[in-house]
């Protein structure tokens, strides 16, 4: 997907929005696939979750990295994301103040996030990506509009009966960190509720791992080695995400 037909001016995404543009890529894409096995990051495992539940016979297994599946009561960093997403006059002028950036020359861009963006690893690639896809009124808007969509989503318990259906084809990876989007009292009540569902702990990266080249090959280097192999994979596809614009 390009950028420019990705995010059409003016278009938001909602949660529902995102979960159908995953049932439809299987549909356009995987006809003439025996089998796919789904990798989501983040809210992107309940997208591949939502996928497994339409194709149930195309879709093999499925494996979440660090799952968002539901909202974190005891989280005070998730509580003050939902209030900012949801004061319109915040969105407003984090948005203008975006859109201004964007007017500045890219080079400059990519070295004010790389400073600003440190505690994250972000690399040259990952900042490049976001010096040109978020500095705009639109992308802000979208994606405060879809946190907001998300946030008031799952404001509600994980789909239990879902991945007791297909546990033995579902998979969650999880880290050590204070990850407020998949903290670990999630993993010790699937431990507890689905024992069959197979659950992995990675000591190294947070939430963010993707920001960074090394951190995306390290994660990838997980799967490949102990999580795919474990649920015997054929075949692997990653469904690009509708981003912000």
């Amino acid at each position: 997907h390009s950028i420019g037909g990705l995010f059409p001016k003016g278009k938001v995404w909602t949660m529902h929005d995102q979960v159908d543009h995953v049932r439809q890529y299987l549909s356009e894409h995987c006809a003439d696939v025996n089998s796919v096995q789904l990798v989501g990051h983040s809210i992107g495992a309940y997208f591949a979750l939502e996928g497994l539940r339409k194709h149930p016979n195309l879709v093999q297994n499925v494996v979440g990295v660090y799952p968002y599946l539901t909202n974190n009561p005891q989280s005070e960093e998730q509580r003050f994301c939902k209030f900012l997403v949801n004061n319109r006059v915040v969105v407003f002028i984090v948005a203008v103040l975006a859109d201004l950036i964007g007017r500045v020359h890219l080079a400059l861009r990519r070295f004010l996030l790389l400073g600003l963006t440190e505690s994250f690893l972000m690399g040259p690639k990952a900042a490049s990506l976001t010096a040109v896809a978020m500095t705009r009124y639109d992308a802000v808007q979208n994606m405060c509009h879809m946190g907001r969509t998300e946030l008031d989503f799952l404001d509600q318990p994980p789909d239990w009966e879902l991945l007791e259906a297909y546990a033995e084809r579902v998979s969650f990876v999880f880290n050590k960190a204070n990850d407020y989007w998949a903290p670990l009292w999630l993993k010790k009540d699937i431990e507890a509720r689905l024992p069959m569902l197979n659950t992995y702990l990675d000591p190294e990266y947070d939430h963010m791992f993707c920001c960074s080249e090394q951190g995306s090959k390290d994660i990838a280097r997980l799967l490949g080695e102990v999580v795919l192999p474990a649920q015997q994979i054929n075949s692997l596809l990653l469904i690009p995400k509708p981003r912000s614009s």
